[in-house]
């Protein structure tokens, strides 16, 4: 970064500051704001998408740092302006201002992300802050060193009156303790130096419970402090949670006492124009925060290196929604997630259901996400698809169960694709052996496929057909399929568990049963030799195990809408959602209903089960 001296004297600065997003889903690595810098981040963005000139990426980042008039102008601003203001506001050197450099244990999550900082600065409608606490300087080892394993195993707690429990959320008596005696030396039993504060032995033992609080959502970082703290807490029980805040609010005001009494971590505030604000530390230290940043570079093969982009239909739009939110969302990002949060346990989710912060946020944003959305409806009554008529007033189009017969006519079309595989497999990539899941002599059978081979043959059977057909969703499969009784996890049912592979002193043995028995409902093993194994395979070297067969065994059908279903607990179909559905249950894949994510490179032979899958897709009204 550049010095703010008479001599112009510049420091090499090699690392990426942050990256920007242009249109056209091209993205800048920022060095810093000299031209050399400038000019060295042009020459490091990718062009592998589309060509764009050396020209238009350097108006393009100057124009986004703030300057008009092109490159030009901003080599006539950086000499009469940013140079100057540098100078003004004794601003010496360039360091990161936002990252702690003296961390322990219990405070990794005590640190901002540059991205949110920069939402906070540019994006919030809370009023800009002078200042903000980052911790870059604030020495955390030595004031609040080990945390809560000094509270638990170095400290006489009964002898001081520490009377809370360690992780207690619902208790803050040690607060109040420390606000009657801050000072108070406590002796450490081991540790180095030996007597302590209490107000730090206090916020070192109430760490888990700060960091809920170390965020930019509310004002408990910054100065002035104008709004309330924000605690990234949720509970659907409203008493609970709010029984929680109080306790958090007054650990956390403890914390903010303490760190303003030391005066350290703080940072200055400085804005230069609408999208750029220098951020200053206590010694002439810089950083700088632009509009729209981001933390990281975009990855586009997000299935690498099992799909490409091209592999994935259009109806599993996780790299969409991905896509979206990095290049096109305007907001802040932090806040975003909180509220998409916040709606969930407030309209009565669970941790038992949850699932996951994409799909919370791609609710959340849906109104606006949605736009950008083409419509995969269509006119056409392809041959051997049932008409639906769902209760929401859509009409679906569904298929049988995919057949080993029809994935033999995928192949036909793909001749590389099973040599594909097996490079992967050779390289660690661990994928099911398909040949041994399908060695049914009867093809008419359900194929029983990874889910990432379903997805590049939902790709191939969309192109040959010029359709957008996709997987049914858990609320579709329950409303068309025979299958009405749900079992939880507290059934009974005997599902193999697999064990659980130690090495002691180079010697290998294993927790559980290796060869326990599971229930065959429909499926059987068998060895190389075509031998049926009872129970299931004891454990083996996974390139053993994948060339064990696992066949269907005297299948049971059921019909509904003139499709068919097997009738069985050991098998199951692929989700819409990358969730798997036990037929027989209605429970997912560890026998939860509305599951966590199934391991998407398992066609479930591992827990003596098949998952196949069938089509589907909506017509237009």
């Amino acid at each position: 970064m550049f010095q703010a001296s008479e001599k112009n004297n510049f420091t090499t600065q090699t690392s990426v500051v942050s990256y920007l997003p242009l249109k056209k889903f091209h993205i800048l690595p920022v060095f810093g704001l000299e031209p050399e810098l400038i000019k060295k981040s042009v020459k490091s963005v990718s062009r592998d998408r589309e060509k764009i000139s050396h020209c238009t990426l350097l108006n393009a980042l100057v124009q986004a740092l703030g300057f008009q008039g092109g490159f030009t102008g901003y080599l006539d601003a950086y000499e009469q302006l940013l140079k100057p203001f540098l100078k003004d506001h004794d601003l010496n050197h360039y360091a990161d201002l936002i990252e702690p450099r003296f961390p322990c244990s219990g405070t990794t999550r005590l640190k901002h992300e540059r991205q949110d900082v920069s939402d906070r600065l540019f994006y919030s409608d809370s009023t800009r802050p002078d200042k903000i606490f980052t911790g870059y300087n604030f020495r955390y080892d030595q004031y609040f060193d080990d945390g809560i394993g000094i509270y638990n195993f170095e400290v006489e707690r009964s002898q001081y009156g520490l009377n809370q429990n360690p992780y207690d959320d619902n208790c803050s008596e040690n607060v109040d303790l420390a606000l009657q005696n801050p000072t108070l030396q406590v002796l450490l039993k081991r540790k180095q130096p030996q007597i302590r504060p209490l107000i730090d032995i206090v916020i070192g033992g109430d760490l888990c419970f700060i960091q809920s609080g170390f965020n930019l959502l509310g004002d408990q970082l910054i100065q002035p402090r104008e709004k309330e703290s924000v605690f990234q807490l949720y509970n659907s029980n409203k008493v609970a949670l709010a029984k929680s805040l109080i306790h958090c609010n007054k650990k956390m005001n403890l914390f903010i006492q303490r760190i303003e009494e030391i005066n350290q971590g703080w940072i200055e505030v400085l804005p230069f124009n609408e999208n750029l604000i220098f951020l200053k530390g206590e010694h002439g230290e810089y950083d700088f925060i632009f509009k729209n940043q981001r933390d990281e570079e975009f990855k586009h093969q997000i299935y690498e290196p099992y799909l490409k982009r091209s592999d994935v239909p259009k109806f599993e739009d996780e790299y969409h929604f991905k896509r979206w939110f990095y290049f096109e969302f305007k907001g802040n990002r932090q806040q975003q997630l909180h509220q998409a949060e916040n709606e969930y346990y407030c309209s009565g989710g669970n941790t038992h259901n949850y699932p996951g912060i994409e799909e919370l946020l791609k609710r959340s944003l849906y109104s606006d996400y949605a736009k950008t959305l083409i419509d995969l409806r269509s006119s056409i009554e392809l041959p051997n698809f049932q008409k639906i008529k769902l209760e929401n007033g859509k009409c679906l189009m569904v298929s049988d169960l995919i057949t080993i017969e029809d994935f033999k006519e995928f192949l036909i079309a793909n001749s590389s694709y099973l040599e594909g595989r097996a490079e992967l497999f050779e390289k660690k990539c661990s994928l099911d052996n398909l040949e041994s899941v399908n060695a049914d002599e009867d093809t008419t059978l359900p194929v029983s496929l990874t889910w990432y081979d379903v997805m590049t043959f939902i790709s191939w059977f969309n192109r040959k057909n010029k359709i957008e057909t996709r997987l049914l969703t858990y609320d579709e499969f329950f409303e068309v399929s025979p299958f009405y009784q749900t079992i939880d996890d507290h059934s009974g049912l005997s599902f193999y568990t697999p064990p659980i592979k130690k090495i002691f002193k180079g010697k290998e043995s294993f927790i559980g049963q290796p060869n326990e028995e599971f229930e065959y409902n429909c499926l059987s093993f068998y060895d190389e030799s075509g031998v049926k194994i009872i129970g299931h395979p004891p454990y083996m070297e996974e390139h053993t195990f994948q060339k064990i067969q696992l066949r269907f065994d005297n299948v049971k059908l059921l019909e509904k809408h003139r499709l068919k279903y097997i009738d069985s607990k050991n098998f199951g179909e692929w989700l819409a959602d990358k969730t798997y559905v036990c037929c027989k249950s209605l429970t997912g894949f560890y026998n939860y209903i509305a599951s966590p994510t199934v391991a998407l490179d398992s066609t479930g032979k591992y827990r003596g089960r098949k998952i196949g899958f069938r089509l589907c897709y909506e017509l237009k009204a």
